[in-house]
């Protein structure tokens, strides 16, 4: 199977799930890539009148840390690891947690459909040096630093809950 026709059949999947759970979007063609921005989105397909919903996505459907914390075997472990995992780790844990589980995750659907991430963060030394701005260059290497070092920090403390076998998570 090709890469389009393999990403074709993961929205196929993902547009199930999603009817299958109670999501509703019956003005809009979802997703779509040929979008005014050129990016991922969705197209209205007549006109949504002022305060109508244009989309109805259930809770249950998103990823929250609500959600995370619920969660009955992962829950307490997180909830007391919130200091640590402020900001987007706890939501990162969470995810390569779901992404182990593979086929037996509930947000399976979801998870292959999300593209590859890509941030200023990443970035080499060459490609940040073409910035002339030093100010966006040294805040995008201190937040490389600071996810490094938060990361290193976190599995640190997570071997340990688990005395270093995190297969568990």
């Amino acid at each position: 199977m090709g890469d389009d026709a393999e990403q074709l059949a993961k929205i196929g999947r993902f547009m199930e799930w999603l009817k299958e759970n109670g999501a509703t979007f019956p003005k809009i063609d979802f997703p779509r890539n040929d979008t005014p921005s050129g990016i991922r989105g969705g197209i209205a397909l007549e006109d949504i009148a002022t305060n109508e919903h244009m989309m109805v996505i259930p809770a249950k459907l998103m990823m929250s840390p609500l959600h995370i914390l619920a969660d009955p075997i992962y829950g307490p472990v997180l909830d007391a690891a919130k200091d640590l995992l402020r900001g987007d780790f706890l939501m990162t844990v969470f995810l390569m947690h779901e992404m182990r589980l593979g086929d037996a995750s509930f947000y399976k659907p979801y998870i292959d459909i999300l593209p590859v991430p890509d941030c200023i963060s990443e970035w080499n030394d060459a490609e940040l040096n073409e910035f002339q701005d030093e100010r966006i260059k040294l805040r995008a290497k201190n937040r490389r630093l600071y996810i490094a070092v938060s990361l290193t920090h976190t599995m640190t403390w997570v071997r340990s809950l688990f005395d270093g076998d995190i297969g568990v998570l």
